[in-house]
């Protein structure tokens, strides 16, 4: 446990190569993925309540 402490601190301070992959935290680094995506064809609400109606119609 003392040694897995050690390692710990040693990797917080740079000390030690964890060997991931480096993450570049420089403002404005490499483009990343954008966190929602905007779907081409939309459904209404109405459509969607169609289709769950649709959908329980044929599990029956």
């Amino acid at each position: 446990m003392k040694k897995k402490i050690q390692s710990i601190i040693r990797n917080w301070a740079g000390l030690e190569d964890s060997g991931g992959t480096p993450i570049d935290l420089t403002y404005g680094g490499p483009p990343r993925v954008q966190s929602t995506v905007e779907p081409a064809e939309k459904c209404s609400f109405n459509d969607v309540w169609k289709n769950i109606a649709r959908l329980n119609s044929q599990n029956c």
